[in-house]
């Protein structure tokens, strides 16, 4: 079962739980939360919103590491019309 963001966050908070699992709940959280800003950077990529460099400096990462992140070689090789 997939929970929201706030459904983890609000588990992750939730002090009657155990702590395991409520790290389980932050590293789920992590992980959705990862996943959600790939696919922002490399959506604003794609449109042209925004440069690698600048996509770099909202993520402290050097634009190189935000084109590996986002795929940005392979996105590159998409004919876009």
């Amino acid at each position: 079962m997939s929970r929201s963001l706030a459904e983890l966050a609000e588990l992750v908070a939730d002090t009657n739980l155990d702590p395991f699992n409520r790290m389980c709940h932050a590293a789920s959280l992590t992980n959705q939360a990862h996943a959600a800003t790939i696919e922002l950077a490399r959506s604003c990529a794609l449109r042209g919103e925004e440069s690698l460099e600048d996509l770099g400096r909202v993520l402290a990462m050097s634009p190189d590491d935000v084109g590996r992140l986002i795929g940005w070689e392979q996105l590159r090789l998409i004919d876009i019309d």
